[in-house]
């Protein structure tokens, strides 16, 4: 079987998720617990206390979490929208410095790596199936990626052009051996 640009993108797409899935998710746990660290540490209890007890929505909610950490803007998304002071989306919400602004940074790292990581897979994964025209090609040179591309195995060829029938043609046209 031919692969196809919907084929090799399909291709990628589970090789990719299978591996870079898990890790995504685990950094999307560190990210809303170090957030949710960073928000309590801008406000204090007492701040708090006192927003919980004003109406849910008398405070903007909001998922995403700013933080100025030592100097380096850094987004924190929360998997539940907290009362923010201020009325536009992701708006800083202070200061951070010292072991947990080091964390926070340690952290954005991190999750920047991922993210190159990510794309670095993708491109070279990419480029190898464009390297190759046929699912059996392909399982010759990458046998160990046999799982993502198993489906298109032993899917038949398509008909081609229906077999030319020589013998006719040559006797309607008066050639050959049939005239």
């Amino acid at each position: 079987m031919k692969l196809t640009k919907e084929i090799r993108e399909r291709i990628v797409g589970m090789a990719t998720g299978e591996s870079f899935t898990p890790k995504k998710k685990a950094i999307d746990a560190q990210e809303h617990d170090l957030g949710m660290e960073l928000y309590h540490h801008v406000f204090n209890a007492d701040e708090l206390a006192k927003v919980s007890a004003l109406p849910r929505f008398w405070l903007r909610q909001d998922g995403c979490l700013r933080f100025n950490c030592g100097g380096y803007d850094i987004r924190f998304t929360v998997k539940t929208a907290v009362p923010v002071p201020y009325s536009t989306h992701c708006a800083s919400l202070g200061s951070v410095t010292g072991a947990l602004s080091d964390k926070a940074q340690a952290f954005a790292q991190s999750k920047q790596d991922l993210g190159r990581d990510y794309d670095r897979a993708k491109i070279a994964l990419m480029k190898m199936l464009e390297s190759v025209s046929t699912v059996k090609r392909l399982k010759q040179i990458w046998p160990e990626g046999e799982k993502f591309y198993a489906q298109y195995l032993d899917t038949p060829e398509r008909p081609g052009v229906p077999a030319i029938q020589v013998t006719e043609i040559n006797k309607m046209l008066g050639l050959g051996a049939a005239a």
